[in-house]
C-alpha cells in the first residue's frame, strides 16, 4: 500500500548537523537510484545527465500542494530539496515531460524515516476509536497511525466542534493510505486534538500531549505511578527514569521528579 503524509510547506524545513545529501542521477529516461531512504533535514539532489526533464512531487500526476517541482536540463543541471521536519512517509516523484512517466516509467520514490534516536508512538485505528486515544510525545518523535478497516482520516482540530484547524495534519487513513506518519515539530504546543472527519461525532477522536518532564508513563501527570517506575529502575544505567542523563537512576532523578510533581489523577 502507498503510505504518505504530506503536510507542511517547504519553508518550514531546516538542516541539522547530522543531515546527509542523497544524489539521484538522471540517466536517459530513468532516475538512478529510483528509491532513496532519507530523514528530515536531509537534502535530495537530482543531477541532470542529458535531455530536458523535470522533477515533480507526485505519482505520474501533480500533487495539489507539491513539495517540490522544477526542471533539470542544461540550463538547470541540479535540483535540490531539503526534507521538511514535519514530512514523513513515502514521497513519489516523476518527470512530467511528454510521456516520460506514463510510458517509460520515469519516476522514483523518497522513503522518509525518522532520524535515529527518536521514539515512534503507534496509534491503531480500531473501529471508531484511536487506540490509545491519548499519547505523550517529545519534539522529534514520530506518531504512526495504522489502519484496520473502513474509511477514516487523521485530522487536527477541535474535538468538540469537529472542525479542522488546517495546521498540523489532515490525511486519509484507509485502504489506499494505510499508514500515516507525523514527526512532532520543535514548536509543538502543549496539546493537539485530532479526529476522524467521518466519525468525529461518534467519538472517533484523539489527543497528543507534549510530554511533561518527569512523566515516565506518558499519562500527562507526575504522580505516584511515575515514582514507582523510577524506584523500580533505581541504579539502572539505561532507563527513561534517568531524568538528568548522567547514566544512572539515583537521588538526583528523584529530586527532579518530585520537583515537578503534579499529583493529577
Amino acid at each position: 500500500m502507498r503510505r504518505i503524509l504530506t503536510t507542511l510547506a517547504l519553508a518550514a524545513c531546516h538542516t541539522t548537523a547530522f543531515s546527509e545529501v542523497h544524489e539521484i542521477q538522471q540517466t536517459g529516461l530513468s532516475f538512478i537510484p529510483d528509491t532513496v531512504i532519507a530523514s528530515p533535514g536531509d537534502t535530495i539532489r537530482w543531477v541532470h545527465g542529458s535531455g530536458s526533464h523535470t522533477v515533480n512531487h507526485g505519482d505520474c500526476a501533480f500533487e495539489d500542494n507539491p513539495l517540490f517541482s522544477g526542471p533539470i536540463n542544461n540550463a538547470n543541471p541540479v535540483l535540490e530539496w531539503v526534507i521538511p521536519d514535519a514530512v514523513n512517509g513515502n514521497i513519489p516523484f516523476f518527470c512530467s515531460v511528454s510521456s516520460h512517466c506514463s510510458t517509460f516509467g520515469m519516476s522514483g520514490e523518497i522513503i522518509i524515516v525518522p532520524r535515529s534516536g527518536s521514539t515512534v508512538h503507534d496509534v491503531q485505528q480500531d473501529g471508531f476509536t484511536f487506540s490509545p486515544e491519548q499519547i505523550s510525545v517529545q519534539p522529534g518523535d514520530t506518531v504512526r497511525w495504522s489502519w484496520s478497516a473502513g474509511n477514516h482520516t487523521v485530522t487536527s482540530g477541535d474535538n468538540n466542534t469537529c472542525i479542522a484547524d488546517g495546521q498540523s495534519f489532515d490525511v486519509a487513513l484507509d485502504a489506499g493510505n494505510d499508514t500515516v506518519l507525523w514527526v512532532v515539530p520543535e514548536d509543538m504546543p502543549n496539546s493537539i486534538e485530532y479526529f476522524c472527519r467521518f466519525h468525529c461525532e461518534l467519538g472517533h477522536i484523539g489527543n497528543i500531549q507534549l510530554a511533561v518532564f518527569g512523566d515516565l508513563n506518558g499519562d500527562g501527570c507526575i504522580n505516584g505511578a511515575d515514582l514507582t517506575l523510577l524506584l523500580s529502575d533505581w541504579g539502572a544505567a539505561d532507563s527513561v527514569a534517568d531524568l538528568n542523563d548522567d547514566n544512572v537512576v539515583d537521588g538526583a532523578d528523584l529530586t527532579a521528579l518530585l520537583g515537578n510533581w503534579s499529583g493529577c489523577p
